[in-house]
């Protein structure tokens, strides 16, 4: 808020036009003050009221960080920034003063417009008229009170309303560094933190850990849920929320692929398991119980037909069994 002055203008009128611009400037300080606060107050108490009744997650308590920052802003700029940097002239605020005051028949403006003219080379202009008008007005400029241009009926009620939403913040600090409930909404709402609000009871889920619970897929499965001891009151009933852990997804190349490896696996025990039983070695086939079963047996039953053979021989009975071959039968019986 800049003005222009020369050194003609009279010193009364220059002190009426500084004591006119600083009390509209306190004006604006005391009004933009009192709307970022009260702004500021509302939002406070509406983010808490929501926070504490529908436990917001963290995503949603950066919105309402974001649009309540934005709205402060906003309010700052319209009802603070904009009417200081506001270009007030000199000739409205004497208008505006001369309005208010009344009865003055526009001596104040006239004596500042002719203190700012060069009339001293202009024959047809009376120089003691207009030094009479100037005097006129400088002498009513000393006179004259700033406060009838002003509503000291709004200003002392802004002033008001300003001492008490300071006296609210002041008294919510104090409490707030007292109060657990007022520091977990701090903690939570403008530090973001993943602090949970205090609870009547608090639930405890079998078999949750790390933050995850494993169940079987397309079966039906019970979960245990209990309530730690010191608790204030028992739910009523329990609502389960939960979120399916996000794993990469293959496509349909990728699966394509895969049962390609798969089926080349099997193709190679299968291959290994008909040379193992060529040679005779012990067998590893997929299925490690039965088929070391089966390899049990075989050898069982060679010896067994090793020792009747050998019997047989003794007696010189016609008596011949190939080993290999009953191996091979044994084998192919899988």
């Amino acid at each position: 808020m800049s003005f222009k002055t020369t050194s003609k203008v009279p010193k009364q009128i220059r002190a009426a036009i500084g004591r006119m611009r600083r009390a509209v400037q306190r004006h604006f300080m005391v009004d933009g003050l009192k709307n970022i606060l009260l702004a500021l107050l509302v939002l406070i108490i509406i983010d808490f009221a929501l926070d504490r009744t529908f436990r917001m997650d963290r995503p949603q308590r950066l919105i309402m960080l974001i649009l309540s920052v934005s709205i402060v802003g906003y309010v700052v700029y319209r009802k603070l920034l904009e009417p200081l940097l506001s270009q007030l002239s000199d000739d409205a605020l004497m208008i505006e003063l001369e309005e208010a005051e009344g009865g003055m028949d526009e001596v104040l403006i006239s004596a500042l417009e002719l203190s700012r003219m060069d009339i001293g080379g202009n024959e047809n202009v009376s120089i003691k008229m207009v030094e009479n008008t100037i005097n006129e007005g400088a002498a009513a400029a000393s006179k004259v009170s700033i406060k009838s241009a002003f509503r000291r009926k709004r200003m002392r009620a802004n002033m008001l309303v300003l001492m008490s939403v300071l006296l609210c913040f002041a008294v919510g600090g104090i409490f707030a560094s007292r109060d657990e409930v007022l520091k977990i909404w701090y903690k939570r709402n403008v530090l973001l933190s993943d602090i949970s609000w205090p609870s009547n009871y608090v639930l405890q889920l079998s078999g949750y850990k790390d933050g995850k619970i494993r169940v079987p897929r397309g079966e039906d499965w019970s979960l245990l849920v209990s309530v730690k001891k010191d608790h204030k009151e028992l739910p009523s009933s329990v609502i389960l929320e939960y979120r399916y852990e996000k794993r990469k997804r293959k496509s349909t190349h990728e699966r394509g692929r895969e049962r390609e490896r798969e089926r080349g696996r099997e193709r190679d025990r299968e291959t290994e398991m008909e040379r193992e039983g060529r040679r005779g070695d012990r067998i590893r086939p997929p299925f490690p119980f039965n088929n070391l079963c089966r390899t049990h047996l075989s050898v069982m039953v060679s010896r067994v037909l090793r020792h009747v053979s050998r019997q047989l021989s003794y007696l010189d009975l016609p008596f011949k069994f190939s080993l290999e071959t009953t191996k091979e039968n044994l084998l192919s019986s899988r």
